[in-house]
């Protein structure tokens, strides 16, 4: 991902008010693009995988599954991808459960403008970082292989092997 490329963002919130104040806020942004809009954590769930975003800013109070339950998903399948927990509910405990499950930052709804915006930039760096780690961890694929790097998976469903350095040589990944 160049450094020049916006950070792309799921907005995550059952209250289209809510999903349609925050998407205003960040259009002013040139660095920030939304990339879709969900309205709950199974959305969110599918939406992700299928716009890849950089940051997903998730409302924990929803109505299918809340946004605890829909990050810890996310974060599973989907590990370079980082979430922003946004929530009315300024509780410790509702903090330590995100943070347990994988968010990367939890702010108090409403957000101040500032605070989001710089949530979702550190949010999106990390995102870019790690996805940069997996890159580098894939060593080679298969020709013609459609390897996906935020994932680890091959779109081919192809063997891909991965190796381990140790001691400046590369090693198989059989030893």
């Amino acid at each position: 991902m160049a450094d020049g490329e916006k950070f792309r963002v799921l907005i995550v919130d059952d209250i289209a008010e809510t999903r349609e104040n925050i998407r205003k806020l960040l259009q002013f942004e040139a660095d920030i693009e939304v990339a879709a809009v969900a309205r709950t954590g199974r959305e969110a769930i599918q939406l992700t995988q299928e716009v890849n975003p950089d940051v997903v800013l998730m409302d924990i109070n929803m109505p299918d599954m809340d946004g605890i339950a829909a990050t810890e998903i996310i974060r599973q399948k989907m590990p370079a991808v980082q979430v922003v927990v946004l929530s009315v509910q300024g509780d410790q405990n509702y903090m330590r459960k995100a943070m347990l499950v994988g968010a990367r930052d939890f702010l108090t709804k409403p957000p101040m403008p500032d605070e989001l915006v710089a949530a979702i930039r550190r949010a999106g760096k990390m995102a870019r970082e790690e996805r940069a780690k997996n890159a580098q961890a894939f060593v080679a694929a298969p020709s013609g292989a459609n390897f996906n790097p935020t994932t680890g998976v091959s779109t081919q469903g192809r063997s891909l092997c991965f190796t381990a350095q140790r001691a400046g040589r590369v090693v198989p990944p059989w030893q």
